[in-house]
């Protein structure tokens, strides 16, 4: 009996196991969903509900003792993450639910102590979406489990794998479909899984991760949360009220199809954090990518302290001399509360800005972009509600390149916000919190996009830098009208609505009608201490 094995490349490949492999499927299927895992504690994922209720309680006003420009927001080290002062009303439904992360996360730490302990999350979520735009037509059903062991508090591994029956209907998934499926499930991941230390003032860790970098809990300039996992090596220290992090990571391997040429392609960060516990965080950060051909690891852009631009301009890095092989975009994130009532947050990207007057006398245009979110939020007693205001503008070259191999995208996909680049969202909304688990939330907005977006097109060039009208060539539209519903009938069980219907549009491809319906169960948290 022979078994069918795809690489990324799409090449079939022939195994004389084949009854061996189909058992360790099979094996490795059971694990992922009959297992007893163990799962992290001082962060937990985006998903399980972690960080959507985060981001509803900060817009609020509420928990901003642990708010941070990086996601999803660990859990702090105390028990009583809130100030005495706030009074959480119809919020305090969803606050049990954080409490309950931070007693887990706490609980781990305590336990491990004097030898080994861990956690784990079993999920299985069911999805079907429908209407002009929708990604797939059957039902979707996705198994996921997060887990993670602590060795004497400081030391430990996490790990996050989802297998699914239809990869379209997730986010932020890169596992390749096959051909032949097991039990309905013809694609799967890690997501998560890495080893690493931690103590009151560092952490490092390796493995593969993300990083989801600004103000709000995914949908941020650079890198956002939509993005594909890597494989990293982190360092992070803290002091006081800041926070320094710097990863270096490995994004894919393309072959040229022209020369058949390898081309490695790696990703680096940096970020500078002050937030004062209560009403204030600004952070700065450096986002890059490196690529070339048959590209070792570049102990260059390895040294957490230099920048990209320097080893860039100075000829440092291990690529061809004198040739740009790096793309580096710098951001600046601001989240106040002036009033407990009132969040206002922001981040301005900056990829290319022409200082010289020769440049712009030219026509070269600056490459920007911009981020702002507004919440007001002045009743929490006896409904929560929150009125919000969005506006996202990327320009048209923003996190391209003249290379594909250093425009900011990875297998596949964009790496930054949902609107891709050369595009504007402005939404206005509101947000319904009740005093049983019941959120409702409503938006009206717009959206325009043009031909150099990366959303169509992830590894789209130019030839040289250009003012042009935004967006630019064919100018798609779209005013919508947005509606999203969570209800949690029990504790472990969510049902959600997600809609977006289309009040006009314009240009090709400009239709985004869809309604995704999804229902997950979340077993609950299980521990054991060895």
């Amino acid at each position: 009996m022979n078994a069918r094995l795809h690489d990324h490349s799409g090449v079939e490949k022939t195994t004389t196991h084949g009854r061996l492999s189909l058992k360790l499927e099979i094996f490795c299927y059971l694990l992922i969903v009959l297992a007893p895992a163990f799962v992290l504690a001082q962060t937990y994922p985006q998903d399980f509900n972690y960080s959507r209720y985060n981001e509803v309680l900060i817009d609020a006003g509420l928990g901003w003792r642990q708010n941070s420009i990086f996601h999803p927001l660990r859990v702090p080290e105390e028990a009583n993450v809130l100030n005495d002062s706030e009074v959480f009303g119809a919020f305090e439904w969803m606050q049990r639910e954080m409490d309950g992360f931070g007693t887990i996360a706490r609980s781990i730490k305590t336990d491990s102590k004097n030898g080994l302990a861990g956690i784990g999350i079993v999920g299985l979520e069911a999805r079907d979406e429908s209407g002009s735009s929708a990604r797939y037509g059957d039902v979707a059903v996705t198994t996921n489990v997060w887990a993670q062991l602590r060795f004497h508090s400081q030391w430990y591994t996490r790990s996050s794998v989802r297998a699914t029956s239809n990869a379209a209907s997730l986010s932020h998934f890169s596992g390749v479909t096959r051909k032949i499926s097991r039990f309905g499930i013809d694609a799967s991941e890690v997501d998560q899984g890495v080893f690493g230390f931690e103590n009151d003032w560092s952490t490092i860790e390796f493995g593969r991760t993300r990083e989801i970098w600004g103000p709000l809990a995914e949908d941020n300039l650079a890198p956002a949360g939509g993005v594909p996992a890597w494989e990293e090596l982190k360092l992070e220290g803290r002091y006081k009220r800041l926070t320094y992090r710097y990863f270096y990571g490995f994004l894919e391997a393309v072959q040229i199809p022209e020369s058949g040429d390898i081309i490695q392609r790696y990703v680096m960060g940096r970020a500078l954090e002050y937030r004062n516990g209560h009403n204030l965080v600004i952070g700065v950060t450096e986002f890059a990518n490196m690529s070339g051909k048959n590209r070792p690891v570049d102990w260059a852009f390895l040294n957490p302290i230099s920048i990209e631009v320097e080893v860039e301009q100075n000829h440092r890095g291990n690529s061809e001399p004198n040739s740009t092989k790096a793309n580096a975009v710098w951001i600046s994130h601001v989240d106040w509360l002036p009033f407990p009532s009132l969040r206002v947050a922001g981040s301005l990207l900056i990829d290319e800005f022409q200082f010289d007057k020769a440049d712009r006398n030219k026509g070269r245009s600056d490459l920007t972009g911009y981020l702002f979110h507004l919440a007001w939020t002045p009743k929490r007693s006896p409904i929560g509600i929150t009125a919000f205001f969005d506006w996202v503008w990327i320009g048209t070259y923003t996190m391209m390149h003249d290379s594909p191999y250093t425009v900011f995208s990875t297998r596949g996909q964009f790496m930054g916000n949902s609107i891709g680049n050369d595009a504007e969202k402005i939404e206005v909304g509101g947000r319904m919190i009740f005093g049983f688990p019941l959120m409702i939330e409503a938006g009206l907005g717009t959206r325009r996009w043009g031909d150099m977006s990366l959303l169509s097109n992830p590894y789209k060039t130019f030839q040289g830098i250009t003012r042009q009208p935004f967006p630019s060539g064919e100018v798609r539209s779209n005013q919508y009208v947005r509606l999203r519903m969570d209800y949690q009938p029990l504790r472990q069980l969510t049902l959600g609505l997600n809609g977006h219907f289309d009040i006009s549009h314009k240009g090709t491809d400009s239709q985004m009608n869809a309604i995704l319906l999804e229902a997950r169960f979340q077993m609950k948290p299980m521990s054991k201490s060895f």
